[in-house]
């Protein structure tokens, strides 16, 4: 019986150092895509006349070896057409798991419209197939003295957009002026705040409309000097923005809405003058003055 469990107790702590023995389980991260970052121009855009050159940046990171680096450029007029599309930099190998690749860009003295935007993107692939892509917006500038594209209609006399909070859905039509709670036309903005009022969150709307809708950009007086608007200076706001809404954050007395309408290169530009609720008395509504341009 003593010899048994001598015999026990040694099966034991054999079981106890041989299972102290093995190799610990290693658990390995799942692959990550690469990742492209832009460095350089940090804003992500560039203004430029022809003939000018834009030192441009990326870096290449991943976990995996690097594989290949490419560059594509558009042209797309500002009217939203795209004239150009082709490769600027073919595919190179490349190796390690970063990389930084530099380059100048040169904008077209000729065969390029006023207005065009150049993007160039860049991509990056791994050694398991992965892509990744980041892009960087050339706008071409007008030599002085251009003369603008567009007219631009002002009216300072101040409309309002009811609030969604007052029962229906409100739309504004810069055409007609009118404020009416129906379907959304092509040249209108809808009333989409959160309640409860009073205090309601004013924010508006894009309208609708399949594969033509409009969005939003928003500035303010420091950056954006909404008396003296051109076209020129509006068209500059727009492409050198770095958010664009379908529906807009909610607005402040102040904000400037840069709308980019349906009809090719026509903008509508809202000044946010004040923002009514309930205890104003003849419903939630924003109160704002407003230009837009047109051939």
């Amino acid at each position: 019986m003593k010899l048994n469990r001598l015999l026990l107790f040694a099966f034991v702590v054999s079981l106890v150092f041989s299972s102290c023995d093995k190799e610990p389980v290693i658990v390995v991260p799942p692959d990550s895509n690469p990742i492209i970052t832009l460095l350089t121009p940090s804003q992500g855009y560039s203004l430029n006349f022809r003939g000018q050159s834009i030192p441009i940046t990326f870096r290449l990171d991943d976990n995996e070896q690097l594989n290949e680096y490419w560059v594509t450029e558009t042209w797309v007029s500002a009217v939203g057409t795209e004239y150009y599309s082709g490769t600027y930099t073919a595919n190179t190998v490349i190796s390690g798991t970063n990389a930084i690749r530099s380059f100048s860009y040169t904008v077209p003295l000729t065969t390029i419209q006023d207005y065009t935007t150049i993007t160039l993107t860049g991509y990056v692939k791994d050694n398991k197939g992965k892509v990744a892509s980041a892009k960087v917006k050339i706008s071409v500038l007008p030599e002085q003295g251009t003369a603008s594209p567009h007219v631009v209609q002002a009216y300072n006399d101040l409309d309002s957009i009811y609030s969604v909070l007052t029962g229906s859905g409100y739309y504004f039509s810069f055409v007609t002026k009118t404020n009416q709670p129906t379907s959304p036309g092509l040249y209108d903005i809808g009333e989409v705040s959160v309640g409860p009022t009073p205090g309601f969150t004013a924010i508006l709307k894009a309208p609708n409309q399949p594969t033509v809708d409009s969005v939003f950009a928003i500035t303010n007086a420091s950056m954006f000097n909404y008396d003296e608007l051109t076209w020129q200076t509006t068209w500059q706001a727009y492409v050198t923005s770095n958010r664009l809404y379908k529906v807009t954050p909610p607005l402040s007395v102040g904000d400037i809405v840069i709308m980019k309408m349906v009809t090719p290169g026509q903008f509508a530009i809202i000044k946010i003058v004040a923002i009514w609720d309930n205890s104003v008395g003849n419903g939630a509504r924003i109160i704002f003055s407003y230009k837009y341009t047109h051939s």
